[in-house]
């Protein structure tokens, strides 16, 4: 999407944060906490709206916010020397998990926090927007700038390392793979 005139800019990009500011500030906030994600999430939108303004086309906005947000992240995270652990995680289950009961939800996000620790990081992020932003391969090909067959692979073996870690646990896992 090209952007010309100013007017045209303000009323699709105000839609565009109505849309999109939602999942995004849930994004910023599983990562970083909700002060810092405030701040955060303006940067994203002014980074946004400096590129419509000077032409840029973006056929994406969701990906192209989530990249922005992404590497302001990445920046945060260089300039705080943050570690894994200083990442604040989100308490409520997502409506994306599918599953009837809230406190089956709870259950199921503690036992899939839990085997985050198999993941490598690029494999964290990726686990988390699939299974809590429920985006699509191809929006989280775009924001992580690996092709999607590459997702499709990360993604796959996401599922098997999970499979492995409720194994050993003695745990269910037929519902894995159909949620990734």
């Amino acid at each position: 999407i090209v952007f010309r005139e100013n007017d045209s800019i303000k009323m699709d990009s105000d839609r565009i944060y109505r849309e999109e500011s939602p999942i995004l500030i849930g994004y910023l906030i599983k990562k970083v906490g909700n002060i810092t994600a405030q701040d955060l999430l303006q940067e994203c939108f002014l980074k946004f709206l400096e590129a419509l303004e000077k032409g840029r086309s973006i056929e994406n906005p969701k990906a192209y916010l989530f990249q922005i947000a992404r590497n302001l992240l990445i920046n945060e995270y260089k300039s705080k020397i943050l570690t894994i652990s200083d990442i604040t995680l989100l308490n409520t289950a997502d409506s994306s998990l599918n599953m009837q009961d809230d406190l089956e939800k709870k259950e199921m996000l503690e036992i899939l926090e839990s085997s985050r620790c198999m993941m490598t990081p690029d494999e964290i992020e990726i686990f988390e927007f699939r299974w809590y932003f429920g985006m699509k391969q191809t929006e989280i090909s775009e924001i992580m700038q690996k092709s999607e067959r590459q997702i499709r692979r990360d993604l796959e073996k996401i599922a098997q390392k999970i499979r492995e870690y409720f194994k050993v646990r003695g745990w269910q896992t037929e519902h894995i793979a159909g949620e990734l």
